[in-house]
């Protein structure tokens, strides 16, 4: 380490009032940890976490929690995309939010606990670390609000709604076509298997590829990510029974205080009303069974 801080290398003041905990994460998200990425639909990553704050913003009350868990969502993916040391290290996520304390303490928790910690323990280990909640006090409620938070992700990366940037592509197809090196973009997107042998590629063709590859993450992520502990994930998307079931009849009265039901009852309906075209979808994509009494599909 060569002892600077990590409003030093991104550029970013640290935030030193709670006023300036949200736009200094927005800061640090779009300037250092998401800057030059891009996701498969081609859209800027930046707005992955801009949505998930948004979502977070509209789901949480206004508790003394909401500004940590704001910020927590512009800058939650910052130690698996950027390899920002949470804790300990300079430079490190707790040292930037020092002059906030406590602030600063609960969206290092809820990042750390987000975090999977990829080589070190097992995707199934890690979701139960998540749903796993402190009997009591402040560190459970920010427990609940981190299962909330990955809800609110696996909702967001789910979302059925996203479209691919086809613009971003033709224009990096036509790049790369200049260079004579469409090859690479093939491996680039790891979509070799949806070109037929002995065929050129095109940029319909590339577009078509990455919107099948889309498709299918998505029903990786709503399946094996959340699958085993939300059964009807992939049915209604993590919402749908995440709200009816995980966060308000098994949680008490006094956990409910920290959501917005209103909010949530109005994302449940809109991916509730579309849950026969999502499932005769993907059945019929992919050869999946549906097992209604479970619900979720099987090969």
């Amino acid at each position: 380490m060569d002892g600077r801080s990590l409003s030093d290398i991104s550029g970013v003041p640290e935030p030193v009032s709670r006023e300036l905990i949200v736009p200094r994460s927005h800061d640090l998200a779009k300037r250092y940890i998401h800057k030059g990425q891009y996701r498969l639909t081609g859209e800027p990553f930046i707005r992955h976490p801009e949505r998930l704050e948004k979502l977070a913003s509209d789901v949480l009350q206004d508790t003394e929690f909401k500004t940590s868990a704001r910020a927590s969502a512009l800058v939650h993916e910052g130690a698996e995309d950027s390899n920002i040391i949470i804790f300990d290290q300079q430079p490190c996520l707790y040292n930037f939010y020092s002059q906030v304390e406590e602030e600063g303490k609960r969206i290092c928790y809820i990042v750390d606990k987000l975090t999977h910690k990829k080589g070190t323990i097992r995707y199934i280990v890690y979701m139960h670390q998540i749903f796993n909640l402190a009997p009591s006090g402040e560190t459970r409620d920010l427990d609940i609000i981190t299962l909330a938070m990955k809800i609110l992700d696996r909702y967001e990366n789910t979302n059925p709604r996203q479209r691919i940037k086809k613009d971003h592509y033709r224009e990096e197809f036509r790049e790369f076509k200049g260079q004579g090196r469409e090859q690479e973009l093939i491996e680039k997107y790891k979509i070799s298997e949806y070109i037929r042998p002995g065929k050129k590629l095109t940029a319909d063709m590339l577009i078509s590829s990455v919107e099948e590859k889309i498709v299918r993450k998505l029903l990786v992520n709503a399946i094996d990510n959340i699958g085993p502990y939300l059964p009807r994930i992939e049915y209604a998307y993590p919402y749908l029974w995440a709200a009816e079931r995980v966060l308000f009849e098994d949680l008490g009265e006094s956990d409910k205080r920290l959501f917005y039901p209103y909010a949530m009852k109005e994302i449940k309906e809109e991916c509730e009303c579309n849950s026969d075209i999502i499932i005769k979808k993907y059945r019929d994509r992919f050869k999946m069974e549906w097992i209604g009494d479970l619900g979720y599909f099987r090969k």
